[in-house]
């Protein structure tokens, strides 16, 4: 887990989300694990956008690619609210990911319950 926290906190968040995704199968109760590979995925989504003159289809690809980090990010943090289900970040960072998933009435509930939660 140390190593993935470097591996994130230096940028590198594609090795990041390699060493998390290993810890997670190994132990899926490990809440802080699910977090920070929440985060990674987060983090991935916003780096890998390209400038708006690109090709159409490499967009739509992007988009795609986008749009599976945030599935993953959602699925990781669902599991990390199983675990710990008064946690505020984990509400706070579901909202986030709901907000660039286009679903904003959803995101709203979760930034809510986080803090309800505080």
């Amino acid at each position: 887990f140390q190593k993935a926290e470097e591996y994130y906190n230096s940028g590198n968040y594609s090795d990041a989300v390699v060493i998390l995704e290993r810890l997670q199968s190994e132990n899926k109760e490990f809440r802080d694990g699910h977090y920070l590979l929440a985060e990674s995925y987060l983090k991935l989504n916003v780096t890998e956008k390209k400038p708006k003159d690109i090709l159409t289809k490499i967009d739509d690809s992007r988009l795609a690619i986008s749009f599976s980090y945030l599935d993953k990010a959602e699925i990781s943090l669902n599991r990390a609210k199983k675990i710990d289900p008064i946690d505020s970040k984990i509400y706070r960072l579901l909202g986030d990911v709901m907000e660039k998933k286009g679903k904003s009435e959803k995101a709203e509930e979760y930034r809510k319950k986080a803090e309800e939660l505080k």
